[in-house]
């Protein structure tokens, strides 16, 4: 009894959580407004001069995805660079990220492999669009251009590109990093009343006290996909990146022997501006 009491309060929890909000911040709401409304995701001049506004489409890049992903899936940012076109799936209707180790370069911290449902932002986005056209391009991994690095993850380079991006636009402070991220998603769940164990299996994080000790800590996927379904980000718009990602698709498809793909971004972009104009 003594046991089960003192249990409750689980101590080291708090510490860990602590420990955490400590070493990372979330981002705040016009961090996340500068990062989404950055020339990254409105059009840049090249893959060069990121910052720079122009008409640029980086959305078949890892520049643009990781970003987004790691805002509405928590995951780490290792756990998204080793992704395999394979790990995109879909089960009773639901589509997920099999976040899991595999080969000899697919690693997950403590080895806890999990299901994360992928949220419909994602999916309006045009995620399982991008990672179709990587799966018809023959790659395996969602983003191939991302190497091993000498740790042996391959979120090294992405992680400095990422913070120097950051820095350059004006979002980075010494305590937020793309970790952030996870942080931001924690307190979506909390905020959305999300059942803080559905939110550890989410973020792959051990469960707590008693929770930890009994059953197999399983959760059917459609019940973590009610779950995924209810976060949301409020102040947050992203309808300019949907409507871009749409028309140069759209541009694309309909005028490829028309214009050239630059063409195509240059008129998606022009078209987005006049929908978005106050």
């Amino acid at each position: 009894m003594d046991e089960e009491v003192a249990d409750i309060f689980g101590p080291m929890k708090v510490d860990d959580n602590h420990k955490a909000r400590n070493q990372h911040d979330p981002f705040s709401k016009e961090q996340l407004h500068t990062i989404f409304n950055s020339p990254l995701y409105t059009g840049c001049k090249s893959r060069r001069f990121r910052t720079v506004p122009g008409d640029t489409d980086l959305s078949d890049t890892s520049w643009y995805w990781l970003p987004l992903l790691g805002l509405w899936t928590g995951a780490r940012l290792n756990e998204l660079c080793q992704l395999r076109v394979d790990d995109i799936d879909q089960e009773e209707g639901v589509p997920f990220i099999r976040v899991h180790e595999g080969n000899e370069d697919q690693r997950v911290k403590f080895g806890k492999s999990r299901l994360v449902p992928i949220h419909p932002e994602l999916v309006r986005l045009g995620f399982l669009r991008f990672v179709e056209a990587q799966r018809k391009g023959g790659h395996e991994r969602v983003f191939p251009e991302l190497k091993l690095g000498a740790t042996g993850y391959y979120s090294d380079q992405a992680s400095k590109d990422f913070s120097r991006y950051i820095d350059r636009i004006g979002a980075k402070t010494s305590k937020t990093s793309f970790h952030s991220f996870r942080h931001n998603f924690k307190d979506a769940c909390r905020h959305a009343g999300i059942n803080p164990d559905i939110n550890d299996i989410l973020l792959g994080h051990a469960l707590p006290g008693m929770a930890g000790r009994y059953g197999d800590g399983h959760v059917p996927l459609p019940v973590l996909h009610e779950a995924v379904r209810k976060l949301t980000f409020f102040d947050l718009a992203l309808d300019h990146i949907a409507v871009t990602h749409r028309l140069i698709h759209q541009a694309n498809s309909a005028n490829s022997e028309k214009y050239s793909g630059k063409q195509n971004c240059h008129l998606a972009f022009q078209a987005k501006r006049e929908l978005i104009k106050p």
